[in-house]
């Protein structure tokens, strides 16, 4: 393409001069008018006295590559913004119950993301959150399922419940995605009392 000549120019330039343009990645018209992107590697051939008498390229097409590369980022730019736009807290864990990764908010965080990353779930957590969880994984690893509970904990000197989804990835790796659902629990414990003295009052009555 006549946008690239100065690329090209450029690039011999530094083969004369023996400075530079071993590699470079350009575009290219093939013989039916097709555009392709091509990775050269040329070889500047140099006679007894030092000078550069001709030059030995060999070309890859790497269309199909670059094409490869350009929807991986566009997928995971997507995905990226996807779990930007979840308000639920999403953990990478291993079998064994380490961080691997996190996105979320970290506001209600029981650690820091620089605390816990690296660290396994046993060393930060109640036991009786760490058994759960691994109890959970190993059910959602041996059928392939994702495993849904709930638990407790204590954070902010307040009782905060969750529910988790733990989704298998691979063979020794889960997503954990918690979701905090104490208003929605405490909503329901409230209806339940009403119901109850409603109940109560009308009994009575």
């Amino acid at each position: 393409p006549a946008e690239i000549k100065p690329q090209i120019e450029k690039l011999f330039g530094e083969l004369r001069a023996q400075t530079g343009g071993i590699y470079s990645t350009n575009q290219n018209t093939t013989k039916d008018g097709r555009l392709i992107v091509c990775e050269w590697c040329n070889t500047p051939l140099i006679d007894a006295e030092g000078q550069v008498t001709a030059t030995m390229s060999l070309t890859q097409d790497i269309s199909e590559r670059r094409q490869a590369e350009a929807e991986l980022k566009a997928s995971n730019a997507k995905n990226q913004a996807i779990l930007a736009a979840i308000p639920d807290m999403l953990f990478h864990m291993n079998r064994d119950g380490v961080f691997m990764g996190y996105s979320g908010p970290s506001d209600d965080l029981y650690r820091r993301p620089e605390e816990f990353l690296g660290q396994r779930i046993d060393e930060l957590l109640p036991d009786r959150i760490a058994i759960q969880f691994h109890e959970f994984v190993e059910r959602a690893l041996a059928t392939g399922r994702i495993q849904t509970y709930g638990y407790d904990l204590r954070l902010h000197g307040q009782i905060r419940h969750y529910e988790a989804r733990l989704a298998p990835l691979g063979r020794s790796e889960v997503i954990a995605l918690i979701r905090d659902v104490t208003e929605l629990i405490e909503a329901d414990l409230a209806l339940i009392e009403s119901e109850v003295k409603f109940r109560t009052l009308w009994e009575n009555a």
